[in-house]
């Protein structure tokens, strides 16, 4: 069963109070967040979920086979859990998250709290992204439509 978001956002501002996350904003350690995150009983699928980033990713960071070394990763960290402007500035990043990159109400529904699972973020010729659950991938694929190369009308 889904968690319901209200209970994700406790959990994530449970995390975000912790001087152990500060301090791993300063540092710019993924590894050491997702491992907070995880202790906040927040999981990797949940966050690949938020923020766009595989879950497989998530867990290289953990491990320690990946270090994030890009800014955009901690963008996508920070905009996806809607983290405070303090935590932000503590990444190397603005103090507030753009408007645009918050996740829609509702953005959590339907996904389990119990499993991990990887999606896709795709986009199309003229820039627009969307994401896609692995295992609906196939059934996507089977459906889609050639391209072409002018932009839609409108």
């Amino acid at each position: 069963m889904a968690e319901p978001e209200h209970i994700l956002r406790e959990k994530l501002a449970s995390v975000f109070a912790r001087q152990d996350f500060y301090e791993a904003c300063l540092r710019q350690d993924a590894g050491a967040m997702v491992t907070i995150f995880e202790a906040g009983k927040v999981t990797q699928g949940q966050l690949a979920a938020l923020t766009g980033i595989a879950q497989s990713t998530l867990s290289n960071y953990k491990r320690g086979v990946n270090t994030a070394k890009f800014a955009s990763t901690f963008e996508k960290l920070a905009d996806g859990t809607d983290m405070p402007p303090r935590l932000r500035q503590a990444l190397g990043l603005s103090g507030e998250a753009p408007a645009r990159s918050r996740p829609a109400a509702g953005a959590m529904a339907g996904v389990p709290a119990e499993r991990g699972f990887d999606f896709w973020v795709l986009r199309d010729p003229w820039g627009n992204e969307f994401c896609v659950l692995q295992p609906e991938f196939p059934e996507l694929l089977a459906r889609r439509k050639p391209w072409n190369d002018s932009p839609p009308a409108g």
